[in-house]
C-alpha cells in the first residue's frame, strides 16, 4: 500500500458549486484502515477549543457561539486544504505527539497520495487538524493579543471582534497560513461589519445566540410542509426524504443549542 498507493484509490470528479472537485476515494481495504486510524486518533489527541471541525463533541454551533455579539467578522478559506497538506508535515505532526519516525511515516503514508493528504481518506480530516495545529496556535495567539476571537472548522477560518477591525488582518492571516504549505482562497475572503448581516458557518452571530437566517427558515417551512403533506416520503424518494430530515434535524439542533446557551447565561 505504501509503495504503490495509487493502486488503492479510484479517482472521480464531483460538482462543488460551479467547479469540479477531484476525489481520490480509497478502495475498501485501505478505507477500513484509514477509518479506524482516524477514529482512534481523533479520540487520542486534544485539540484547542478554537478547532471545532472533526473533533468529537464539537460542531459549527460551538464555533458560531464563540463569535456571538461580534461587531465584525473576517472569514476566509484554506485553498484545497487536504490536497495542499504535505505528507511530510503530517509525519512531523505525528512525531510531535509521540509517534516514532517509522510509525509516523507509515501512518501518514497510509492516508496520503502523491505526497499530500488524499481528499477521500476518512483519516484526512483529523490528520489535517493535526498538521495545521502550529498555525492554529499562531492565529490563536495573534487574536488573543488583540482581544479577538478565532475559530476554524476544517478549511473555514473565522476571526471576529467588537472594536474596529485592523486593515491588515487579511495580510496578517495570510502570512501565518503561508508559513506552512497553505494558501488563502482570495475569492472566499470577506470582512463585514454591522449593520451588514454577520454570519459564521452559515449562522447569524450578531446577537447573544447563533440563529438561522430568514432565508433558511423559509426553506425549512417549505420542507416541513412537503414532509407533513406526504409529498416527500421515505418510500417514494428516500434520498430527498433523508435530505429533508437532515435539514429539520439541523434546525432543531440549533434551537436546542440556543436554549442551552440561554439557560447557562441565566
Amino acid at each position: 500500500m505504501l509503495n504503490r498507493p495509487q493502486h488503492y484509490y479510484r479517482r472521480f470528479q464531483i460538482r462543488s458549486g460551479k467547479k469540479q472537485r477531484r476525489i481520490d476515494a480509497p478502495r475498501v481495504g485501505l478505507k477500513i484502515i484509514q477509518k479506524w486510524f482516524g477514529h482512534y486518533l481523533a479520540r487520542a489527541i486534544t485539540m484547542p477549543d478554537v478547532v471545532v471541525g472533526f473533533v468529537p463533541g464539537r460542531s459549527i454551533l460551538h464555533g458560531a457561539a464563540m463569535h456571538c455579539r461580534a461587531k465584525w467578522v473576517f472569514s476566509t478559506d484554506i485553498k484545497d486544504f487536504f490536497q495542499s497538506t504535505p505528507t511530510a508535515i503530517v509525519k512531523n505532526a505525528l512525531v510531535d505527539i509521540g509517534y516514532t519516525e517509522h510509525g509516523a511515516e507509515i501512518a501518514s503514508g497510509l492516508s496520503s497520495l502523491n505526497g499530500v493528504l488524499a481528499q477521500g481518506s476518512p483519516a484526512s480530516p483529523v490528520l489535517s487538524n493535526l498538521a495545521f495545529l502550529k498555525v492554529d496556535r499562531q492565529l490563536q495567539e495573534y487574536c488573543h493579543e488583540r482581544g479577538l476571537v478565532y475559530t476554524r472548522y476544517a478549511d473555514d477560518i473565522v476571526i471576529s471582534g467588537a472594536g474596529k477591525p485592523s486593515p491588515n488582518i487579511s495580510s496578517d492571516v495570510r502570512g501565518m497560513i503561508e508559513t506552512g504549505n497553505w494558501q488563502l482562497s482570495e475569492e472566499k475572503t470577506t470582512l463585514l461589519s454591522l449593520p451588514n448581516r454577520l454570519k459564521v458557518y452559515g449562522l447569524l452571530v450578531d446577537q447573544a445566540r447563533p440563529r438561522l437566517t430568514k432565508g433558511y427558515r423559509r426553506r425549512l417551512r417549505a420542507i416541513r410542509h412537503l414532509v407533513d403533506s406526504g409529498k416527500i416520503d421515505a418510500q417514494n424518494d428516500p434520498k430527498a426524504y433523508e435530505r429533508a430530515c437532515g435539514h429539520l434535524a439541523f434546525a432543531q439542533s440549533v434551537e436546542d443549542f440556543s436554549d442551552r446557551v440561554q439557560k447557562d447565561s441565566t
